[in-house]
């Protein structure tokens, strides 16, 4: 019996008296087997598939950003350049009373305005309410689950 009690003394102070990388080594070993496990590589691929939706709304939203403010500052300027000749044209440069040069004129202009926009709009242009950034977390989770899979 006594022989017994030493022994398991003598163990538990080979364990307590390992050293700091068998320690590591043993963690390591552990952490592994729990990567490999199913519960582990559920998740690790729910982990992937956060970390992926929150890179997707910062890329979508810095690219959409630079790109969005240039069609708005144009489309800004455009329409102040179109109502300030609609604004000529009215109490200016026509008269007024004779109707159909000055229909003709703000025509054209209209025309031109409208061009303008559906040239925009074709290439991505929103308007100046919609907001920047149009990926929610759960559609960008839900887009990188799909990317994923």
């Amino acid at each position: 019996m006594e022989h017994r009690r030493s022994s398991s003394r003598s163990r538990s102070r080979q364990q307590t008296e390992r050293s700091f990388t068998e320690k590591c080594k043993d963690y390591l070993r552990q952490f592994l087997a729990f990567l490999f496990s199913n519960i582990g590589i559920i998740c690790l691929v729910i982990g992937y598939t956060i970390a992926g939706a929150f890179i997707f709304i910062y890329v979508e939203a810095a690219d959409h950003d630079k790109h969005s403010d240039n069609l708005r500052r144009n489309m800004s300027l455009t329409r102040n350049d179109t109502v300030a000749k609609l604004w000529s044209y009215t109490c200016c440069q026509f008269n007024t009373f004779d109707e159909f040069v000055w229909r003709n004129e703000v025509a054209k202009e209209l025309m031109s305005f409208q061009s303008i926009v559906i040239s925009n709009v074709q290439k991505g242009y929103e308007g100046d309410s919609v907001s920047s950034n149009r990926w929610s977390f759960s559609g960008a989770f839900l887009y990188s689950l799909t990317v994923d899979i």
